[in-house]
């Protein structure tokens, strides 16, 4: 289990052939890495003819915009999702993670994904694949009803915050997966948590199956790969 303070958390990334029967392993994911490296300084590029969307950075308005501009089916022709990212916009990760879910398109985790990376895009993959040296860390759950009702917010922000919730908790419904997944960690966090903390976490591979996921790939350096 690995966690780090937000102060620490700072960004740090081809396709011989793609398919239903693809064997993933670490040359083609490092194929994949290299050909998103050199796609452009855009948060959102297709290479490999299409078949790989790579995106990279903060899921804002930014990223948003250019997943949008790809058309009306986003997803056409691709077969893989790379994502580098520290996060971002809870609302932008759902409008890109819900059309990959139904797509049902591999996501790699190609570097650093955390917060909205790894609770939305990455777990809408099928599969969901950690490359060698990669990070997918959780960053929590919903904002809880008691504290949306405390008076915290005001009338606006409850609104959309409530709206957010319920997006999230529909997002794991689809999936079939438990949303205690990003809703607990480990005591030891919790307790840095509890104590005005912001922390990230990983999930240990051999749990996520415990929450509902089974089409986990993670891959090591010695070009192997473990699935859960």
């Amino acid at each position: 289990m690995i966690w780090w303070p937000i102060a620490s958390l700072l960004t740090s990334l081809a396709v011989s052939a793609i398919g239903d029967q693809t064997v993933w392993d670490q040359t083609l994911v490092f194929e994949i890495q290299a050909a998103c490296a050199d796609a452009g300084p855009g948060p959102v590029e297709r290479v490999k003819d299409g078949q790989v969307l790579c995106l990279a950075g903060r899921t804002d308005e930014r990223m948003r915009e250019a997943f949008l501009a790809l058309g009306d089916d986003p997803l056409s022709g691709v077969e893989v999702v790379h994502i580098i990212s520290e996060g971002g916009a809870l609302g932008v990760a759902l409008d890109i993670a819900e059309p990959i879910a139904d797509a049902g398109v591999a996501v790699i985790a190609g570097g650093m994904c955390i917060s909205s990376c790894a609770q939305f895009i990455f777990m809408a993959g099928s599969p969901k694949i950690i490359a060698p040296g990669a990070i997918v860390a959780m960053h929590g759950g919903p904002v809880r009803l008691e504290r949306l009702t405390s008076g915290e917010f005001d009338a606006e922000a409850e609104r959309s915050l409530l709206r957010e919730s319920l997006r999230f908790y529909e997002f794991y419904d689809r999936l079939n997966v438990d949303i205690d997944i990003v809703k607990s960690p480990p005591p030891h966090i919790l307790e840095r948590i509890q104590g005005g903390e912001m922390l990230f976490w990983t999930v240990d591979s051999e749990d996520y199956p415990r929450f509902g996921v089974h089409d986990l790939i993670v891959l090591t350096n010695e070009e192997s790969q473990e699935r859960q």
